[in-house]
């Protein structure tokens, strides 16, 4: 059975459940004691009648006519019913019960120390509860004990919300806290118990967050400027050297091509980075994404990180179709990827293979250290599908070859 999750009706129901469990044992033992004490009074009323019997036969050598309701006795053992004789021919003196069906407790009195007995029994079947009666008993005694549950339900979620009032008003008050504030703080708790002390420690933690966020929040703003002015600086000296310098002139041309290149990796790290501190980004989802086009361009963007070295590129399209995404996102994400196996793949091949709602990266480099940290450029891609639920897959195939998995919607699904 599943229980609630809520604390006020675990409660009820571990309340109630030991209620019930009481009852159940209580029940028992009453009925127990019952019995005992029913047994036990027949026992001692028998005691008194065979004294009584034994003192009337002494005097009159017989057994007397008048003996009370329900009891029956005997000098001669053979004139006992089979049904009563069979369970006392080797008891010894003393009173006992006959625990067969019989419902009667019999009694073994010595007469005199030539051998001889008197054998009294008390039939209590008619005395003894019916079992109608004790159905109607056990009724009685299971609506009793219905209602003292009842009675303890109410009582415990009474008590519950009593004892959690301050815990769900505690929760309801983090619950409506707005996750883009500042300056956020749950109201305050004059009480001096464990809900006051929850209640300022987490005002602590928040005034912390805040202090820390506003923090990040100047420091992006002030990175932002600080790092883009003289990355603009460069890339303008750049292109006014482009414009000075002769088209066929390679010995300069290729040295600043490179330098091209890499200012265009740093703007474009420094606005993944911006993007990914910023505390609220809201991406443009409804744009339609050609993944063969997107992996082209990125294939001719960092083609020259291969150089001389013997790999093949090769871009295969297992199944296509439109992808909604933000455009940038799936290019920094994708271009990390692609980066990442161009740098590492000494010789071999890199495929890139597209298919609907994601791409793979399998290239013949080194593979992962599973000890080492991630670099930039899969942390980047780690973070970038942490906040856009994209899934990221690595894997180490057979032969050192390393595969990647990025796909961009939940439901997709690849088959190599």
């Amino acid at each position: 059975m599943k229980i609630s999750k809520t604390l006020q009706s675990r409660i009820i129901f571990y309340f109630c459940g030991y209620l019930a469990i009481l009852l159940f044992v209580y029940s028992i033992a009453i009925s127990g004691m019952l019995k005992l004490s029913e047994d036990w009074a027949f026992n001692r009323q028998l005691s008194e009648i065979s004294d009584i019997v034994l003192e009337k036969y002494q005097q009159e050598g017989k057994i007397p006519k008048n003996l009370p309701m329900h009891i029956t006795a005997y000098s001669d053992i053979s004139k006992i019913p089979q049904p009563l004789k069979k369970h006392i021919l080797d008891q010894p003196p003393g009173i006992f019960e006959i625990t067969d069906d019989l419902d009667t407790h019999a009694a073994i009195v010595p007469v005199d120390s030539g051998g001889r007995h008197l054998y009294i029994f008390y039939h209590v079947a008619s005395i003894e509860a019916t079992d109608w009666f004790q159905m109607y008993i056990s009724l009685l005694a299971g609506g009793i004990g219905l209602l003292v549950l009842l009675l303890g339900w109410g009582i415990a979620r009474s008590l519950s919300n009593r004892i959690l009032n301050p815990i769900s008003n505690l929760a309801g008050a983090v619950q409506s806290l707005p996750l883009d504030g500042n300056s956020i703080e749950l109201p305050y708790v004059a009480s001096q118990d464990e809900i006051g002390m929850l209640t300022e420690k987490i005002n602590q933690l928040l005034r912390k967050i805040s202090d820390f966020t506003s923090r990040e929040r100047e420091f992006t703003s002030h990175a932002s400027h600080e790092l883009r002015t003289p990355v603009s600086v460069v890339k303008s000296a750049v292109e006014l050297l482009y414009q000075r310098i002769e088209k066929t002139d390679q010995k300069l041309r290729g040295p600043l091509e490179r330098i091209s290149r890499s200012i265009a990796d740093i703007e474009s790290l420094i606005s993944t980075f911006l993007m990914l501190a910023r505390e609220r980004q809201d991406p443009v989802r409804n744009d339609f994404c050609n993944l063969k086009q997107i992996a082209d361009s990125i294939v001719d963007k960092y083609l020259y990180i291969l150089g001389s070295k013997p790999v093949k590129v090769e871009v295969r399209v297992s199944e296509s179709s439109p992808l909604i995404a933000p455009v940038t996102l799936v290019e920094i994400a994708f271009g990390n990827l692609v980066k990442n196996a161009f740098q590492y793949t000494i010789n071999g091949r890199v495929v890139i293979n597209i298919f609907k709602g994601g791409v793979s990266v399998q290239d013949s480099g080194p593979g992962f250290d599973t000890c080492a940290k991630p670099g930039i450029g899969l942390t980047i891609v780690e973070r970038l599908c942490d906040k856009m639920n994209w899934q990221f897959i690595k894997q180490q195939n057979t032969g050192n070859s390393t595969q990647v998995d990025l796909i961009f919607t939940p439901d997709s699904s690849f088959n190599a």
